[in-house]
């Protein structure tokens, strides 16, 4: 899955690989979840595609089992996906997952 992510050419396929990621969650370590969302964020082609800051939001969601490591993890990748967006681009700076994870009590600090 990593590498799928790693290797996206086009914001269809990041979208595609990210929409199994969703549906592979209940089956991700904390340390498997923490790779592929770097890679995502580092790959412009899952970072900006359409469907992506909706299912970063999916994916805080379906791995809320995780417990306290997982709002970590989704906070470094959302400064990281923030960092790299412009201050313009609003929707490619995911407010839903930042709503979420302030709904849930965390602060991102750029």
């Amino acid at each position: 899955m990593i590498g799928l992510l790693r290797e996206a050419r086009n914001y269809r396929t990041g979208e595609q690989v990210e929409q199994l990621l969703v549906q592979l969650a209940p089956f991700l370590t904390v340390e498997h979840l923490s790779e592929a969302l770097t890679v995502w964020a580092g790959n412009d082609q899952c970072r900006q595609a359409a469907r992506m800051p909706e299912l970063a939001t999916a994916l805080y969601r379906a791995t809320a089992y995780l417990g306290t490591a997982q709002p970590p993890v989704f906070v470094a990748f959302l400064s990281a996906v923030q960092s790299q967006a412009t201050s313009d681009d609003s929707y490619y700076r995911y407010p839903e997952l930042e709503n979420a994870l302030t709904a849930a009590g965390y602060r991102l600090e750029l």
